[in-house]
């Protein structure tokens, strides 16, 4: 990987490439943020995976494939993957109210593939989908959406299924 960094904005050649915000809007459509919300969040200085790491769609799925895939360079064990799709809330009350008060757009940029109405829990870093929907996403699905807008969705008993949006 040699497009991934914590620090896009010390680096021209990867700032001059950054791409701008948009927000996925009810009716589908997207909508340019008026400010870029991971540029804010670059000059923050606080480093997670979560918003703080950028990367290019290809490094991106380099890594998601060593992660999930790559059996002989393996990132994590078969036991940390497992933990990955394990819940980790005793009760998901508190994540149920936090998703009511969401706006719609919220809800669709944080968790664009899990109906708000959808029971959810969390697993190790990824939003769980915990009940069979209509799209033909199964019970016990992982999600994770970033900054971006790259979004990836995958089961544990699936080879590999992803979704990433063109905005990556």
């Amino acid at each position: 990987m040699k497009d991934t960094t914590f620090r896009p904005l010390n680096d021209p050649q990867f700032r001059d490439r950054l791409t701008a915000t948009h927000w996925r809007q009810p009716n589908g459509t997207l909508k340019q943020a008026g400010e870029n919300a991971g540029v804010k969040y670059a000059k923050s200085g606080y480093d997670n995976g979560g918003g703080g790491l950028w990367s290019t769609a290809n490094d991106f799925c380099r890594l998601l494939y060593g992660v999930f895939l790559d059996k002989e360079a393996a990132i994590l064990s078969e036991g940390s993957i497992k933990e990955i799709f394990t819940p980790c809330l005793d009760t998901a009350e508190y994540l149920e109210k936090t998703v009511e008060r969401m706006t719609k757009e919220q809800d669709l940029n944080i968790l664009p593939h899990i109906p708000a109405s959808a029971p959810k829990n969390f697993g190790l870093g990824v939003a769980l989908n915990m009940e069979e929907l209509d799209t033909g996403l199964a019970a016990g699905s992982a999600q994770w959406s970033g900054f971006p807008n790259c979004y990836w969705v995958r089961h544990q008993l699936w080879q590999w299924r992803c979704i990433m949006s063109p905005f990556c």
